[in-house]
C-alpha cells in the first residue's frame, strides 16, 4: 500500500471521529441555544415595551396638562399669539415634542407649534370621525407622515372644575412626536440594540428578534418596528466546556497517539535512514527500502540513481578541470574559485585573485560596453559565449575562448556563475574572429576603428571625411529610427557614387569617411568627393515617401598617418567659414591655423606647467569722485619670450584644449590670495564653466571662508540661456550672497540680456558692453539704449558700471548720465597686481565706505 494510501485512510478515519463529535455537540448547543434564546426574547419583549411606556409619557403628560386648564378654553374662545407664544410653544422642547395644535370643539386649527419650520401640517392625516364631540376621551395611535411615524395623543380640553370629566370637550389638544432615524437610533441605544422599520422578516442566525407593532386610531397596524438583539452566548459557551470537554480532550489525545505512531513506522524512521545515507554517501542501509512500493521506496531509489550519478559527474568534473581554465564568480561579480589550469595560464595564484572583481583581467584594448554586455546576459540567466581578451602576470595579451554559464538553485535563482576558457592565443592571428568589432552594425560599413588600422602603414594616402548638416533635426523631427533608415540610405547612396578602389568607413552617427589607398590620383578623389557633396545638394533622398534635402561638408586630406586629424581640422575649417568642401593641402590658411593652433597649445601648457598666469587689475572709479576706486582683476600669459598675452588670444583656445579650468582654478587661487593684506572691494569674473565645475566653486569658496572675504568681492558673470535654465547657478548665487559677496551682470545690452532675470536673480550690478559704450559719443542710438538701461537699473535699485571709458568726452557723456562707476583705458590702463601696494589705501573703495 503506498503511502498516500495511508495517509488517506488515517485522515478519513480523523474526519469521521472529527464529524461524530462535532455533530454530538452541535446537538447539545442547538437545544441550550434554542431555550435560552426563547427566554431572551420574552424578557427582551417586555423591557422594549416598558421603555416605550415610559419614553411616551412626556408628551401624554403634556396633552393631559392642557387639556384640564381654564386658560386653555379662555384660549381658544379668544386666540391670543401672545399667551399662545409663551405658554404653549416652551412646551415643545420641554417635553420633547415636534407638534402642538390647538383645535376648537368642531376640531377647527386656533393655534399651531412646531419644533421646527421644514415640518408640514399632520392635522389632514389624523381621521376625526372617530373622535367623539360629545363624550370626554383620550386617544394615542400612530399615523404615516411621508413614511415616517408620528406618535399622536389627543385630549378634550375641559375646565378645571370638571374633576370627573363628564361634560363636552370645549376643544382638542393635539401633542405628536415624529419617530424619525433619530428617534429611532437614541431609542436603539437606551434598549441596546438594532431597531428598524420592517419591510421582510429576514434575520440573521444567533441573534434574537421580535416586532413592535404601531397601530393607528382604529387598532390597524400602521408600522412595524424590528427589534434585534445579539444572543448571550456565555451559558451556551459555559454549558459547552462542561460538559465537551473531557471527550475533545480524550479524543484529540487518541488521534495524537495514532499519528505518532503512524509517523515513526511508516515515515520518520524510512527518512531518517535515508538522511543518514545521504550524509555518509552510503546507500547500504536503505537497500530494504528500495522494494518497498510506496512514496518511501521511491525516494530510496532515487537516492540511489542520485550517487551513481554523482560518482559519473564526478569524473566528468574532473576531465575539464585537467583540461579548461574553470572560474566560479559570485552573483555580486567576485571571483571565489580558480583551478590549477587558470593558474598554470595566467602566473596568477588564488591568493591574488579570489575575492576581486571578476574584470581585474580585463584587457584595456576591449570595449567599453563588453563588460556591460557580458553582465547584461548572464545575469539575465543566459549563457555568454565569445572570445575574451586578457593579459597574464607578466602582461602579455592571452585570447580566451570563454563560455560562462549561469548556476541556478532550487527557487531559480542565480547562485553563482562557472566560467570556462580555452587558451587560443596560440591560433588567434588565424582566426580573424574581431571581424564583428570593426563593422558598423547599422550600415555594414567598417567603422572608425577599421579605419585606424588600415591607416597604420605610414604611406601616402587621401582620407575625406563627410558630416551630415544638422542630422540631428531629422532625429528629433521624425525619430531615430527614421534616422537610422536615413543612415541606411546614405550608406547605400555613398556606395553607388564613389568608385569600387575607395573603400567608405561610417565613423559616427553622421560622419562618414573614405578612404583612398593611391588608388586614384588626388586630383580624381578630390573630384569624387565634390561629385557626392554636389549630388547630396542637387537630389532629394526619398525616406518612406518623404523628400528630405540632406547636405553634406567635406574635408580632405592629402599626407600620412595623421590624415584622419588633418580631414577632421578641415571639414570643422568648413563648417565655421560656411564651405561644403575643404582640402587641407590646397588651404595655406587651414596650414597656418594648425600651426598656430599648436604653437598656442603649447604655450599654454608651459604657462600652466612653469605658472606663467599673470594677475592684472583695473581700477574702476567712482563717478561722483573719480579720487575713489575699487578694482576688477583680470589675467594675461607670458610666454617663453615674456611677451604678454591678453585673454582673448588664448582663452577660446584654451577651452578647446580641454585647458580652461586649469587656466581659472591657478589665476582663482591667487587671486585670493592677494587680498587679506587690504580691505579693497574687488570683482572676479566668472563664466558659466567656472560654476558647473565642482572643483572650481569648492576653491572660491573655501578660500572666501579662510580670508574672511566678507562683502568684498563681486562675482561678474555673462548673462546667457543656459545660466537662466541652470538651478545649479540659482544655487552658486544664493551661496555667495551667504557669504556676502555682490552680483554683477557682464555685458548687459548685447547677445542674451534680460530684464525679467535680473529681478529674478537679484543681481547688486548690471555692466554696460562696451559695444554700447564705445561710441555713445556719436551713435545716437547707443546713448539712447544706455539711458533705458540706466533708468530701468536705478527704478531697481541697480548700481550701473560702464567699462570701455576712452576719452574724456565719453566719461562725462556716462557721468552726466547717473551712471554709478567707470572704467577703461581712459580712466586706467591694466597692470600687474603687484603694483596696488604701491597706491594710497585712502583712495580704496571698501564695505565700510
Amino acid at each position: 500500500m503506498s503511502l498516500y494510501k495511508k495517509i488517506f485512510i488515517f485522515i478519513i478515519f480523523t474526519f469521521i471521529s472529527a464529524i461524530a463529535i462535532g455533530y454530538y455537540i452541535w446537538l447539545q448547543e442547538k437545544t441550550i441555544l434554542a431555550n435560552f434564546t426563547d427566554l431572551q426574547k420574552q424578557e427582551d419583549t417586555n423591557n422594549f415595551k416598558k421603555i416605550i411606556t415610559i419614553n411616551s409619557k412626556n408628551i401624554i403628560m403634556l396633552a393631559k396638562d392642557y387639556s384640564y386648564w381654564d386658560e386653555m378654553i379662555k384660549f381658544i374662545s379668544d386666540p391670543n399669539d401672545e399667551w399662545a407664544t409663551k405658554n404653549i410653544d416652551p412646551s415643545l422642547h420641554n417635553f420633547e415634542s415636534d407638534y402642538i395644535y390647538v383645535l376648537n370643539k368642531d376640531f377647527k386649527e386656533i393655534y399651531s407649534a412646531k419644533s421646527s419650520d421644514k415640518l408640514n401640517s399632520i392635522l389632514n392625516i389624523i381621521d376625526y370621525n372617530q373622535i367623539s364631540k360629545d363624550t370626554p376621551k383620550f386617544y394615542e395611535f400612530f399615523i404615516n407622515n411621508d413614511e415616517t411615524p408620528i406618535h399622536i395623543v389627543i385630549a378634550p380640553i375641559q375646565p378645571t372644575g370638571d374633576f370627573e370629566r363628564i361634560t363636552s370637550p370645549q376643544g382638542f389638544i393635539v401633542v405628536g412626536r415624529q419617530w424619525d432615524k433619530k428617534y429611532i437610533s437614541e431609542l436603539s441605544k437606551i434598549t441596546d440594540s438594532e431597531i428598524s422599520v420592517l419591510n421582510s422578516s429576514d434575520h440573521n442566525s444567533g441573534q434574537i428578534y421580535f416586532f413592535y407593532d404601531l397601530n393607528g386610531i382604529n387598532g390597524e397596524k400602521i408600522f412595524q418596528l424590528k427589534i434585534t438583539k445579539k444572543t448571550n452566548l456565555i451559558l451556551h459557551f459555559e454549558s459547552f466546556l462542561r460538559k465537551e470537554l473531557l471527550t475533545i480532550s480524550f479524543c484529540a489525545f487518541f488521534m495524537i497517539i495514532t499519528f505518532f505512531i503512524f509517523y515513526i513506522k511508516f515515515i520518520g524512521n524510512p527518512l531518517d535512514r535515508i538522511a543518514t545515507a545521504l550524509k555518509t554517501k552510503k546507500t547500504d542501509k536503505i537497500i530494504d527500502l528500495k522494494e518497498r512500493g510506496d512514496e518511501v521506496g521511491k525516494i530510496a531509489n532515487l537516492v540511489k540513481s542520485f550517487f551513481d550519478q554523482n560518482f559519473l559527474l564526478e569524473q566528468y568534473m574532473k576531465v575539464i578541470e585537467e583540461s579548461t581554465i574553470v572560474s566560479k564568480i559570485d552573483p555580486q561579480g567576485n571571483i571565489v574559485y580558480v583551478n590549477d589550469e587558470f593558474i598554470k595560464v595566467t602566473g596568477f595564484q588564488r591568493d591574488e585573485v579570489l575575492g576581486k572583481a571578476c574584470n581585474i583581467l580585463n584587457h584595456p584594448e576591449n570595449p567599453r560596453d563588453l563588460f556591460i554586455n557580458i553582465w547584461e546576459t548572464i545575469s539575465g540567466g543566459k549563457v555568454w559565449k565569445g572570445i575574451f581578451k586578457s593579459f597574464d602576470k607578466k602582461d602579455q595579451t592571452i585570447y580566451l575562448s570563454t563560455t560562462i554559464i549561469p548556476i541556478f538553485d532550487s527557487y531559480h535563482n542565480i547562485s553563482h556563475y562557472v566560467a570556462l576558457k580555452q587558451d587560443i592565443t596560440p591560433f588567434f592571428d588565424q582566426i580573424k574572429l574581431i571581424e564583428s568589432q570593426i563593422t558598423d552594425q547599422l550600415t555594414g560599413l567598417p567603422n572608425r576603428v577599421k579605419l585606424l588600422d588600415d591607416t597604420k602603414n605610414g604611406n601616402e594616402f587621401g582620407i575625406a571625411i563627410f558630416d551630415i548638416n544638422r542630422f540631428r533635426d531629422i532625429n528629433e523631427a521624425y525619430s531615430y529610427e527614421f534616422g537610422d533608415t536615413v543612415i541606411i540610405k546614405i550608406a547605400n547612396i555613398l556606395r553607388e557614387q564613389f568608385p569600387s578602389e575607395l573603400k567608405i568607413y561610417r565613423l559616427s552617427a553622421d560622419r562618414f569617411a573614405v578612404f583612398n589607398k593611391s588608388d586614384i590620383s588626388k586630383e580624381q578623389f578630390n573630384e569624387e568627393c565634390q561629385n557626392v557633396v554636389k549630388f547630396f545638394r542637387e537630389n532629394q533622398v526619398v525616406i518612406n515617401e518623404i523628400p528630405l534635402n540632406i547636405r553634406f561638408r567635406s574635408g580632405v586630406s592629402h599626407l600620412n598617418e595623421k590624415n584622419l586629424m588633418l580631414a577632421e581640422l578641415s571639414l570643422n575649417f568648413a563648417e565655421e567659414n560656411g564651405f561644403d568642401f575643404i582640402c587641407f593641402n590646397d588651404s595655406k590658411e587651414i596650414q597656418n591655423r594648425l600651426k598656430n593652433s599648436l604653437t598656442l597649445t603649447k604655450k599654454i601648457r608651459e604657462g600652466l606647467e612653469n605658472d606663467r598666469l599673470l594677475v592684472y587689475f583695473q581700477k574702476v572709479v567712482s563717478a561722483l569722485d573719480p579720487e575713489f576706486f575699487k578694482i576688477e582683476c583680470l589675467f594675461r600669459l607670458r610666454d617663453e619670450n615674456q611677451a604678454v598675452l591678453t585673454p582673448h588670444i588664448f582663452l577660446e583656445h584654451a577651452k578647446k584644449a580641454g585647458l580652461y579650468s586649469d587656466i581659472s582654478q591657478q589665476v582663482l587661487k591667487k587671486i585670493l590670495a592677494f587680498f587679506p593684506e587690504n580691505n579693497i572691494i574687488f570683482s572676479v569674473n566668472l563664466t558659466m564653466e567656472d560654476i558647473l565645475n565642482r572643483d572650481t566653486t569648492h576653491i572660491i569658496f573655501n578660500l572666501i571662508e579662510k580670508y574672511n572675504y566678507q562683502n568684498r568681492i563681486i562675482f561678474e558673470i555673462v548673462e546667457t540661456e543656459e545660466m537662466i535654465k541652470s538651478h545649479i547657478v540659482d544655487q552658486f548665487f544664493a551661496k555667495a550672497r551667504d557669504y556676502g559677496c555682490k552680483i554683477a551682470i557682464d555685458d548687459f545690452g548685447s547677445g542674451y540680456s534680460n530684464f525679467e532675470y535680473l529681478i529674478k536673480l537679484k543681481a547688486d550690478f548690471i555692466k554696460i558692453d562696451g559695444s554700447l559704450i564705445h561710441n555713445i559719443h556719436k551713435d545716437l542710438n547707443s546713448r539712447i539704449i544706455v539711458k533705458t538701461i540706466v533708468s530701468f537699473a536705478k527704478k531697481l535699485n541697480l548700481k550701473v558700471i560702464a567699462e570701455f571709458i576712452h576719452c574724456e568726452e565719453i566719461f562725462k557723456i556716462c557721468r552726466d548720465m547717473g551712471i554709478d562707476y567707470l572704467q577703461g583705458f581712459h580712466i586706467h590702463k591694466p597692470e600687474p597686481i603687484e603694483n596696488l601696494r604701491l597706491m594710497s589705501k585712502e583712495n580704496f573703495i571698501t564695505k565700510s565706505n
